[in-house]
């Protein structure tokens, strides 16, 4: 700042500055800097007495340094600043009769934030430059007080709040030290868990939780102060593999609290008053004190069952999948096997008059044919990989119809009662399957009753939630409304090693030749493909109930349209016969062939390709196999349909539709034949096709 001429030496304002300055910089606290500035205003005045004011919270002011002041004390003045506040000066000066007094506000970004002031005795008058050199000295000493003041509060603050902390740490570490026992009480009490506390040596109990107790069947005043013997006795426990109960030294808190043992996940069956046994899960370690002695253990333990019996579905179904690939495989070389025996001996019995000597032979044959291929229907079924028909019929109207054959099925010694639902429940399924599903299940129910056994069908909306998900974890449930569908008999029942086999393909209980084990199997790939759920429920000698689920369906339900048996259609197109295996090929030519066709073969889609682009005979159709070595069929009918697109091609396999589809062999949408066929079937899809190419612009 630029300082007019001054009685007193610039000089010495100057060197009073400069102290001030490098006492602020220097500063650790208020008090010295507030002193500095009353001692500095003094000296350059020649004053006798000074005084430095600083505001206060209700915007007066309190006197905080002096110089020259005897026995200087705090003195609040109430604001605000003004004359009158000058006048009330001279008690904080120590002077009563001083009658002049100078005093200069100190100024921070236009804000008042303290005072200071400086007094002469009655004789004596400040000079004109009086004022300039105090405000001079105020400018430079108002914001190093400000913020002096400002990070003396931030300190009081600070130690308030630690002082605070300090206390409140204290009140804490006591209110924990009276209510930890209650704390531990409070845990114990709603933990979902078995939790068990003792002390050592002798593994005595001191704290078991309420779930705990609940698991043991005991009260608490039963197990307090138990030891590990008593407990090995009153509720001993066994390893899964070894019904013995365990010695009280195997026991998994008698380890952790003698011998400082940590178990990890140990399982054990525990065998409780009344007779259960609970599968636990069991976690225990030793409690030591500061010094690392060990002063007890505690356990935590869980029961299992659910865990347990969902490990073993999990196991079934990966038992009854891997089924399912086989049967597959199984049922492809079947069907094309079977193809072949049916096909030519179907053509042998047209030659062969009615009176011929090994007509009844070839029949018998035939029929055993078919019901081999029946068997792979079954298998096909069961593996969920069938063809299916679906389509929205009613349930009730179904078993209604069926009902006459069902109890024709079991017998005059046995009764069939339907308790239908009055509201027709309508799902979306094949209903020939949907029979085979009635018909197997009532099979089943007779061969398990004997005389005047009695089988019940009840049908009724159920709705699934997610209550009834969680009681069948092993299964991932769509909620949603079903049609139930229960039958039920008053049979022998099953025991539970039965239950757990009952799905099983070819398992059965029956003497040998009395059943192929199939009946269930087919019922489970039949229910399960239709996206629905089964249960059984059976007590020896109870009897057993089967419960099926399938999905309602809002749809209005419409008859199927029965189609007119119609001759087998022929024609004279040429088709193109594409198969590996020689027998069927053989056999699909003679078949087109009966039927007024002419026939090309080939042995494997690279030798069709060829015939076709060596100038072959005009080709009106391809009947190919799916899966044949090298090239594939789906790559073959490709090719031909870049150059000639309107060409038809029909496929086969033995494989099911939705299985060849599943692995990319074919388009969902392809036209499919599955084996073993009859010519009938043969001709009404290849006469289809070709009247439908035939209807296409070109």
């Amino acid at each position: 700042m630029s300082l007019p001429s001054l009685d007193t030496d610039s000089a010495d304002l100057l060197r009073a500055l400069t102290q001030i300055s490098h006492a602020v910089s220097n500063a650790v606290s208020l008090e010295p800097i507030m002193q500095l500035a009353a001692q500095q205003a003094a000296v350059l005045l020649g004053a006798e007495r000074s005084v430095l004011l600083l505001t206060d919270d209700t915007g007066g002011l309190r006197s905080r340094a002096w110089h020259g002041v005897e026995s200087p004390s705090p003195k609040t003045f109430p604001g605000p600043l003004g004359e009158r506040l000058i006048a009330q000066l001279a008690p904080a000066l120590g002077e009563p009769s001083t009658e002049s007094i100078l005093a200069v506000p100190l100024v921070v970004r236009g804000r008042v934030t303290g005072l200071i002031a400086v007094a002469l005795p009655p004789e004596r008058e400040f000079s004109g430059s009086a004022e300039v050199i105090l405000t001079a000295l105020a400018d430079q000493m108002a914001a190093p007080v400000e913020n002096a003041r400002m990070a003396e509060e931030v300190r009081q603050a600070q130690l308030l709040i630690e002082n605070a902390r300090l206390h409140q740490a204290e009140r804490d570490a006591r209110h924990a030290a009276e209510g930890g026992r209650d704390v531990l009480s409070a845990v114990l009490e709603y933990i979902p868990e078995g939790i068990t506390i003792a002390e050592a040596p002798d593994a005595r109990i001191q704290l078991v939780s309420r779930f705990g107790l609940e698991l043991l069947g005991r009260t608490w005043e039963e197990v307090r102060g138990l030891s590990a013997e008593q407990q090995a006795f009153f509720f001993p426990m066994c390893r899964p593999d070894n019904d013995s109960p365990a010695p009280a030294d195997d026991l998994p808190l008698t380890r952790a609290t003698r011998d400082g043992t940590v178990v990890r996940g140990e399982e054990w069956v525990l065998c409780r008053p009344d007779g259960s046994r609970v599968p636990l899960l069991c976690e225990a370690g030793p409690i030591r004190d500061k010094a690392g002695k060990i002063t007890g253990g505690i356990m935590a333990w869980r029961e299992i069952s659910t865990h347990k019996r969902m490990q073993e579905q999990l196991a079934q179904a990966q038992r009854l999948q891997a089924v399912g690939k086989l049967t597959g495989g199984v049922a492809h070389e079947v069907n094309n096997m079977m193809t072949v025996v049916i096909g030519f001996g179907r053509f042998v019995l047209q030659q062969i008059g009615t009176g011929h000597p090994l007509r009844g032979d070839l029949e018998q044959m035939l029929r055993a044919a078919s019901r081999a291929a029946g068997i792979t229907q079954q298998l096909l079924a069961f593996s969920r990989q069938q063809v299916l028909r679906p389509s929205v019929i009613a349930v009730e109207p179904l078993v209604e119809n069926l009902a006459p054959l069902l109890r024709q099925l079991l017998g005059a010694d046995k009764s069939l009662e339907l308790r239908l639902s009055a509201e027709p429940l309508y799902v979306f399924a094949d209903a020939g399957q949907l029979e085979q599903v009635l018909v197997n299940l009532v099979a089943n129910a007779r061969d398990a009753m004997g005389p005047g056994g009695q089988v019940s069908i009840d049908t009724t909306e159920r709705v699934l939630d997610a209550t009834y998900a969680r009681s069948h974890p092993e299964v991932a449930i769509a909620p949603g409304p079903y049609a139930a569908l229960m039958v039920t008999d008053t049979g022998v029942g099953m025991s539970p090693s039965t239950l757990a086999r009952v799905f099983e393909p070819f398992y059965t209980t029956k003497a040998v030749g009395e059943g192929t084990g199939l009946g269930l199997a087919t019922v489970y790939g039949i229910v399960k493909q239709s996206g629905g759920y089964i249960w059984l429920y059976s007590e020896v000698g109870l009897g057993t109930t089967v419960k099926v689920y399938l999905p309602l369906t809002n749809a209005t339900h419409r008859a199927p349209v029965e189609c007119e048996r119609r001759p087998r259609p022929s024609g004279r197109e040429t088709i193109l016969v594409v198969e590996d295996e020689p027998m069927v090929r053989e056999l699909a030519r003679r078949s087109l062939e009966e039927l007024g066709y002419g026939v090309l073969e080939a042995d494997s889609a690279t030798a069709a390709l060829a015939l076709i682009e060596q100038g072959a005979p005009s080709v009106d159709l391809i009947l190919t196999d799916v899966v044949m070595p090298g090239l594939s069929a789906r790559l073959m009918a490709e090719a031909v349909h870049r150059s000639q697109p309107e060409l038809p091609v029909l496929f086969m396999s033995g494989y099911p539709g939705e299985d060849v589809v599943r692995r990319g062999l074919l388009s969902p949408n392809a036209p499919f034949l599955q084996k073993p066929f009859s010519l009938e079937d043969l001709s009404l899809r290849v006469r289809s096709l070709l009247d439908h190419a035939s209807e296409t612009p070109r």
